[in-house]
């Protein structure tokens, strides 16, 4: 049972069903592109832990891989937990993971450097907090992802409407405060076997009107050898002090000019077809590897960390509401595409610009430069036509 059924799961059914699983999907939208790729549907809400537990039960399932959602990987931990099947940290591990507050203290119990923070119930407790700290702050929610709900202030005349959007989508009464970072921007992906970082992967990500929401990624990334050093270490040293299972873990940071700070930690796959990106890349399979691992029969011990070919992922997104018309891509683009899913159509209704998506591209480059040339006009050079 995969737990989710979007787009960005497709590399994770179809990996399962290479390893010769019967793959049912779950999620409350049965029309998502991910269950056609599925042997069933089976619907439940992916960030309800009791539905999942009762579908997998009734599935027989004898392995849950969680979807691309915070929610969804920890509906999956509680529910192999209720069910005695492995692959999966327990619940209360992967809470102190996924819950923006709750792995803040941890990376303060382990003396890894974070953003100083705290959790408020209320724009007063968020202002007299800022007297003591300063701004520029970033106010989040602290169960949400993908940009959802946050806010940068720079003033206390900015606070009151942070806190206020942070909390109305969030699930939990009290919101995330903490200082911001300045610095580029990276994912930083790997598998621990035993506490131990084998494969790694780094990029560097993009961003277009939505500043909080990936919407690109490039690899090699420019990130130091000295910053990649520093985050195995610090991974490591997570992995072994909650005793978290063989797996993926992937982290988003901030390369500042003291070092890397780790910003978040998931225990589930990337989304937006993350896996296609770094088998692109290296020729690893990424998908497989976190299928085997939290299908709880093992995957092969992690490959050493390979070269990476120049690969540009990127979202397209439009820059206004509207009709979506066309999509055009100049011929720089198709002669470097080495990959792709999009699911637009024509008339397509584009109503929140800063999250609708109508497709991944993936484009291999001959050279580092010449990505790092094109790779910001794509944008320009991927013309998406909204009436």
């Amino acid at each position: 049972m995969i737990v989710g059924g979007s787009h960005a799961e497709i590399p994770l059914i179809e990996a399962a069903k290479r390893a010769g699983f019967r793959v049912a999907t779950s999620g409350n939208r049965p029309r998502d592109l991910g269950h056609a790729y599925a042997d069933q549907y089976a619907g439940a809400d992916f960030s309800d832990a009791d539905a999942i537990t009762l579908v997998a039960e009734k599935l027989g399932a004898t392995a849950i891989i969680s979807g691309c959602n915070d929610f969804a990987a920890l509906s999956t931990a509680a529910a192999a937990e209720r069910l005695g099947l492995g692959g999966h940290d327990p619940h209360n591990v992967a809470l102190r993971i996924h819950h923006k507050d709750r792995f803040r203290e941890l990376l303060r119990e382990l003396h890894i450097p974070t953003p100083a923070s705290t959790t408020v119930s209320s724009a007063q407790l968020a202002r007299e907090w800022a007297e003591a700290i300063g701004f520029p702050l970033i106010v989040k929610p602290v169960d949400l992802t993908g940009g959802k709900g946050i806010s940068v202030c720079a003033s206390p005349a900015e606070i009151e409407a942070a806190v206020s959007a942070a909390l109305a989508i969030s699930r939990q009464p009290y919101v995330i405060v903490e200082q911001f970072l300045s610095g580029s921007r990276h994912g930083f992906t790997c598998f621990v076997e035993s506490g131990v970082v084998g494969f790694w992967f780094a990029d560097d990500e993009q961003y277009y009107l939505n500043q909080y929401l990936v919407s690109g990624t490039t690899t090699p990334s420019s990130l130091p050898g000295t910053a990649i050093d520093e985050l195995i270490a610090q991974i490591e040293l997570i992995a072994q002090k909650l005793a978290l299972v063989d797996g993926l873990m992937h982290v988003q940071c901030i390369q500042t000019a003291d070092g890397p700070r780790i910003i978040e930690l998931c225990r589930r796959c990337p989304g937006d077809l993350y896996p296609r990106f770094v088998s692109n890349s290296t020729g690893f399979d990424y998908a497989a590897a976190v299928v085997g691992y939290e299908a709880a029969g093992g995957a092969a011990a992690p490959r050493p960390n390979v070269p990476t070919a120049p690969v540009t992922r990127h979202v397209m997104m439009a820059d206004r509401p509207g009709t979506l018309r066309t999509i055009n891509k100049d011929k720089v683009v198709t002669d470097h595409l080495v990959d792709a899913l999009e699911w637009w159509r024509p008339g397509d209704k584009v109503a929140q610009p800063l999250v609708d998506k109508f497709g991944i591209l993936f484009m291999r480059w001959a050279t580092p430069s010449q990505m790092a040339a094109i790779t910001p006009k794509l944008t320009e050079l991927v013309a998406i036509y909204v009436d």
